[in-house]
């Protein structure tokens, strides 16, 4: 859902009534605005058990690229079939800062295909398993580029939650 403010358009990927309300926090990127908070009935002595999870993007009234932004709200629909809930222009330190991604939805597991043992085996990883918290899947306005962003995962030999 996409809301106009004073000086930001709120795009609300998650109902505030899924959230304990004493939890939310506001990490500032750039110009936006990312409301993070904790599933209700996981908030604990002040702390989450399972991992923050997004809520908002403020996006300021004065986007840099209006036009790219205007495309990801396309792509959104077109993949989801439904009105935009989650197209956003986001900063994330790798990426230039004009970068415009949508929001497709959250990684559960991974499955490719790698010769790093000197044969084709098929590999799966599943996110959050010990962690609690998922990665973003985006892609960007064209849709052809997929980035999975956050979670707790790292990539070495293995992809390790």
């Amino acid at each position: 859902m996409i809301e106009e403010m004073k000086n930001y358009i709120r795009e609300r990927i998650k109902d505030p009534d899924y959230f304990d309300k004493r939890s939310f926090r506001t990490i500032r990127k750039g110009d936006h605005l990312i409301i993070v908070g904790c599933p209700k009935g996981k908030w604990k002595k002040g702390r989450c058990d399972v991992g923050m999870e997004l809520q908002s993007i403020l996006h300021p009234k004065n986007e840099k690229n209006p036009c790219k932004f205007k495309l990801a709200i396309k792509k959104y629909k077109e993949f989801n079939f439904k009105d935009i809930k989650g197209a956003s222009e986001i900063d994330i330190n790798e990426l230039k800062d004009d970068a415009v991604l949508v929001f497709i939805g959250y990684v559960d597991y991974l499955a490719y295909i790698s010769d790093k043992e000197g044969e084709e085996i098929t590999y799966e990883h599943e996110f959050g398993e010990e962690s609690g918290q998922k990665p973003l899947l985006f892609t960007n306005p064209e849709g052809n580029l997929l980035i999975i962003y956050g979670g707790k995962f790292k990539v070495k030999d293995w992809i390790y939650d």
